[in-house]
């Protein structure tokens, strides 16, 4: 598991600091003696509150912390602190109020957590969902960005003029090929992988002829992609 940052760290740190000024107060306030059962149930839901929290933090942050970890996982963070504030006050209306029925507090502040539970498992289950729809479309067009680069290499090898032109014009229509992939063309996509190994391979040997007619046969794998791709959608 790796190391919280500092941000995380004093994120952490700060809702311990918080839950204890928290609980210095309300017994300072309402004593230490005689508390009633709503007393009692709603210190330990706010005590589930501040857990509840710093488990967002770690769940969200489990990993290298980006930008864009922050914007996914701003609503399930955003949902907590309004959960703890809400729990917060009811925590200290039914602590206020004489002989308050604890199973009210309890049906109260249950309520609390079980809306704020149905927020939380939603935000969290939209992030996971965009994050594996974004790793589904990164592996998608990982052929043409790889395609493209490799072409590139290879023209920037070549020593022939017209060998280097033709390439670098395989190179620009990977570049404006469509660039989602799928399980269809997996095949062809590989035979074009191949071709283009054996390109590097071709020139690097200073074989020009041969790399003259790799470079149509790779062309047209390309350009049948293209045809399939637009049929396939």
């Amino acid at each position: 598991m790796r190391e919280l940052t500092k941000r995380e760290r004093l994120l952490g740190i700060g809702l311990l600091a918080v839950f204890v000024i928290y609980t210095v107060v309300v017994f300072l306030v309402f004593g230490y003696n005689a508390r009633s059962l709503a007393f009692w149930f709603s210190y330990w839901f706010t005590l589930v509150a501040f857990g509840l929290n710093i488990l967002a933090v770690m769940v969200l942050f489990r990993r290298s912390m980006t930008a864009r970890d922050w914007f996914l996982g701003f609503p399930v963070l955003r949902d907590g602190y309004i959960y703890l504030g809400l729990q917060f006050v009811a925590s200290v209306v039914f602590m206020a109020i004489p002989h308050c029925s604890w199973a009210i507090a309890v049906a109260v502040q249950a309520v609390i957590l079980a809306v704020y539970l149905v927020f939380a498992i939603s935000g969290l289950v939209a992030r996971e969902t965009i994050e594996q729809l974004d790793t589904g479309i990164a592996t998608k067009v990982r052929f043409v960005r790889t395609l493209q680069a490799d072409l590139t290499v290879i023209a920037q090898r070549c020593t022939d003029a017209g060998v280097k032109k033709q390439v670098s014009a395989l190179a620009d229509k990977a570049r404006y090929s469509d660039p989602m992939s799928s399980d269809a063309l997996a095949g062809l996509e590989q035979d074009i992988m191949a071709n283009v190994a054996s390109l590097g391979d071709a020139v690097d040997r200073g074989d020009m002829t041969g790399a003259t007619a790799l470079c149509v046969t790779i062309e047209r794998g390309i350009s049948e992609r293209n045809t399939r791709c637009k049929l396939l959608k």
